[in-house]
């Protein structure tokens, strides 16, 4: 029994509140160490957070308010963060007095002004300039041209709208439909085709008759039929002599009686008359290949095809 005395009983108090304390420290760590070490760092995010944003809150606010304020206040002044925005001249003091009062004159400043160029390019540029400004750059390049020939070939080509077929890019573009709808013939290749042309699709690089036939020919192997889905005409020129269009066509194959669609912007060549020079097949409008050995490949498989599939030869 602890007795009352002159001294002890404070320090029984002491020795009472000094337990206690050691108890709810000791109850703490236990609730700390189950809220931190079997619980998921989530209750740490979730306790803290709200000490974080009641600290930052105003600071963060504060900021928002003097970076609208700097915005809308002129010249780049800014503005107290608790007075609103006042008209300019309340803040701008009056050019033509100093701090002493004095009048001064304003040095006189030229108004603005704007100088607006006019358009390097013409609005509208169409097809058969474009191109034929090629052979009017020629100039410039180096190249000797004709005096009068860039001219004479300007007024040809105004004389029909760029996109309309003339007969003989016509009798050409029927021809090569004949062909791509698996129906080739020895009539086609002499009337329409130069002996010597030169056909590109991303499989082959065909020069010469028996290399370009042989394509055409090797259609009839794969596919059982085919058919032109749409045709669009996109140029036609007289110079150069080119014309170019858009097709959409459907393949049946023969082994696996599969349809496959095939969509291609064909530029079509021809010489002087009006025989095809130049073919270029791009299939759904991209660039011929390009990767190493891609052109090693294509010109393999036109030198093969020759040998594979049969090719009639012509009357002349």
């Amino acid at each position: 029994m602890v007795q009352s005395g002159c001294g002890k009983q404070p320090l029984v108090k002491v020795m009472v509140y000094g337990k206690a304390l050691a108890r709810t420290a000791t109850e703490g760590r236990k609730i700390m160490s189950r809220l931190f070490v079997d619980r998921p760092p989530i209750l740490f995010v979730v306790m803290i957070f709200p000490v974080f944003y009641s600290m930052f809150y105003d600071n963060l606010r504060w900021i928002t308010w003097r970076y609208i304020m700097l915005q809308l206040s002129p010249s780049g002044r800014t503005c107290p963060v608790n007075s609103t925005v006042m008209p300019e001249h309340h803040h701008v003091r009056s050019p033509s007095h100093d701090s002493q009062g004095i009048h001064r004159p304003h040095p006189s400043s030229p108004p603005p002004s704007q100088k607006f160029h006019p358009s390097l390019l013409p609005h509208s540029v169409p097809t058969p300039s474009l191109v034929e400004s090629v052979a009017g750059g020629a100039h410039y390049s180096g190249v000797n041209v004709e005096p009068g020939s860039v001219l004479k070939h300007r007024r040809s080509s105004t004389t029909r709208p760029h996109n309309v077929l003339k007969h003989d890019h016509k009798r050409v573009l029927d021809d090569l439909t004949e062909l791509y709808c698996c129906r080739p013939s020895v009539e086609i290749f002499e009337r329409s085709w130069n002996k010597d042309a030169v056909f590109e699709d991303p499989l082959c690089i065909c020069k010469g008759y028996h290399q370009y036939a042989a394509q055409w020919y090797a259609m009839l192997k794969f596919f059982s039929s085919s058919e032109q889905l749409s045709k669009r005409v996109m140029s036609s020129t007289d110079s150069p002599n080119r014309f170019i269009y858009q097709q959409t066509m459907e393949y049946t194959t023969r082994l696996f009686n599969k349809k496959k669609v095939v969509e291609s912007i064909i530029i079509a060549d021809l010489d002087e008359n009006d025989k095809i020079v130049r073919l270029v097949d791009q299939w759904h409008g991209k660039d011929m290949p390009t990767w190493f050995g891609a052109s090693f490949l294509r010109s393999l498989n036109a030198k093969l095809s020759p040998w594979i599939f049969h090719v009639p030869k012509k009357a002349s």
